[in-house]
């Protein structure tokens, strides 16, 4: 059997370990959570594909200028996996813009923006 040299400058890649920065495969989304939800909890999503796996970092807007999100120093707030969950979001506090930053060795990204704002679910009333 013969070998051939691929794309990547390596014999025989499997192109899963390909060492690699990250790329999105999801962006963040503007998202509308209600702060009466029974599980008190809100997310906004991102990831990306790499090798090795990325690690994620959450900004949001405060007056003008996008901050880290410190899960460490914020109880409310957890990172796992790209995925930035809420516990019990409020709109004077988390509404706003939000930015992920993906990263590894090779290099980061950051997303779009996605803005997190309070709503409400209203009942839906039939004439019978």
């Amino acid at each position: 059997m013969s070998s051939y040299i691929s794309d990547y400058g390596v014999t025989n890649p499997d192109p899963a370990t390909i060492e690699r920065g990250p790329k999105f495969t999801i962006q963040p989304i503007d998202r509308v959570y209600e702060p009466e939800d029974e599980f008190g909890l809100t997310f906004i999503d991102c990831r990306a594909d790499s090798y090795p796996a990325a690690s994620y970092y959450w900004f949001k807007e405060k007056d003008g200028t996008m901050i880290q999100v410190d899960p460490a120093k914020e109880k409310r707030y957890t990172v796992t996996n790209g995925r930035l969950m809420i516990t019990d979001p409020t709109s004077t506090e988390d509404d706003g813009l939000y930015q992920c930053r993906a990263f590894n060795d090779f290099g980061f990204i950051l997303s779009d923006n996605a803005k997190l704002s309070a709503g409400c679910t209203l009942p839906i009333y039939y004439n019978t």
